[in-house]
C-alpha cells in the first residue's frame, strides 16, 4: 500500500493543480464505483498524466495489478452504435439525460405514430 501512496503523491506533484488533482481523484473514484471501465479511466487519466510517461506507465501498471487478467492496457475509441444505453445516462426525476454529444435532428422527435 506504501506504494500505492507514493504513486499518488508523484501524481499530485506532476499534476501541480488543486482542483485538476481534485478531478483526477474523482475520476479514478469514477473507476472504482464501477461508472467506467478501465479503459475509460486510463484514456482520460492520459489527460491528467500522459505528460509524464513514467508516471503515467506506472498508473497502468497499478491499475493491472488490481486482480484482473489484463496484461497491457491500451487506448483505443469504444466502437459506438449510435445508441445511447439510457440505464447508464442519469436520471433527472421521470427523466433520463442525455450525454452532451448526443445530437439529433428535430424531426426524430416528431411522433409520426400518434
Amino acid at each position: 500500500m506504501p506504494e500505492d501512496m507514493a504513486l499518488f503523491d508523484r501524481a499530485k506533484k506532476h499534476i501541480n493543480n488543486k482542483n485538476s488533482y481534485s478531478e483526477f481523484l474523482k475520476l479514478c473514484n469514477l473507476y472504482i464505483q464501477e461508472l467506467i471501465n478501465k479503459e475509460m479511466l486510463v484514456h482520460r487519466a492520459h489527460s491528467f498524466l500522459g505528460g509524464n510517461p513514467e508516471l503515467f506507465n506506472s498508473f497502468k501498471q497499478f491499475l493491472a495489478a488490481d486482480g484482473t487478467t489484463e496484461e497491457t492496457i491500451t487506448i483505443k475509441p469504444k466502437q459506438s452504435n449510435g445508441r445511447v444505453s439510457l440505464s447508464k445516462c442519469r436520471s433527472h426525476h421521470s427523466y433520463r439525460l442525455l450525454p452532451r454529444r448526443v445530437s439529433f435532428p428535430l424531426s426524430n422527435l416528431l411522433l409520426k405514430d400518434y
